[in-house]
């Protein structure tokens, strides 16, 4: 990889981490500002009878949106930084490329592989990037834990053997099936994930309002 491409595949590392960061950040204040709201409530007013539905929506908007926010914002900013690293940072994919390439070279042709030797695959791919910032290594980890290596595998074997004289090849194969994966089936469907669930849980939060509170 080049310094150039280094820096953008950086960048798409960041651009993980801040899109984590931000709308998890948001939902926190959203229901933890919800929760103390409900607190006071409770302590002007006394404790809703059954306190069960109290303790429950406590809990819902203590944990379980905060959550859910974390999990749909990872998927999220993951998929944004790959289709960032396709469209800016060209050698990290045909550096991954590469890496996966080298390592099977060195199984000797089996006919299929292993679990085991899937999983050194993708540890090895992992570990080159050990030393690179957080957000670069979950982009990494993500893509490779996605990336349908053993049927690439067996799919390119029936035509091309995993030698060295062969690696220029292998390693342009390997580069166009990453690209098309990440293209294909990573693009999100451009409808914000976040008003969708702002939405559902402000329906929850007027549930407890009227339901729960109001009851």
């Amino acid at each position: 990889m080049t310094p150039k491409s280094i820096a953008q595949a950086v960048r798409a590392g960041s651009l993980v981490i801040t899109d984590i960061l931000v709308p998890v950040v948001l939902g926190l204040i959203f229901n933890w500002g919800f929760v103390l709201f409900l607190v006071a409530h409770a302590l002007f007013h006394g404790f809703p009878k059954p306190l069960i539905e109290w303790i429950g929506c406590i809990t819902v908007f203590t944990v379980v949106f905060p959550l859910v926010y974390f999990w749909l914002a990872r998927a999220a900013a993951l998929r944004k930084g790959l289709l960032f690293a396709l469209a800016h940072a060209e050698g990290l994919i045909a550096h991954v490329a590469d890496l996966a390439v080298g390592q099977l070279i060195g199984l000797e042709n089996p006919r299929e592989l292993s679990s085991m030797a899937l999983s050194q695959l993708v540890n090895g791919i992992q570990k080159a990037f050990e030393k690179m910032p957080s957000g670069l290594r979950r982009l990494i980890a993500f893509l490779v834990g996605l990336l349908p290596f053993a049927y690439w595998y067996g799919e390119i074997r029936t035509r091309l053997s995993f030698t060295e004289e062969n690696r220029p090849q292998l390693n342009t194969e390997f580069k166009e099936r990453i690209e098309d994966y990440v293209r294909e089936e990573l693009a999100g469907s451009g409808f914000p994930w976040i008003w969708t669930l702002a939405a559902l849980n402000l329906a929850v939060m007027a549930f407890c309002c009227f339901g729960v509170l109001g009851g």
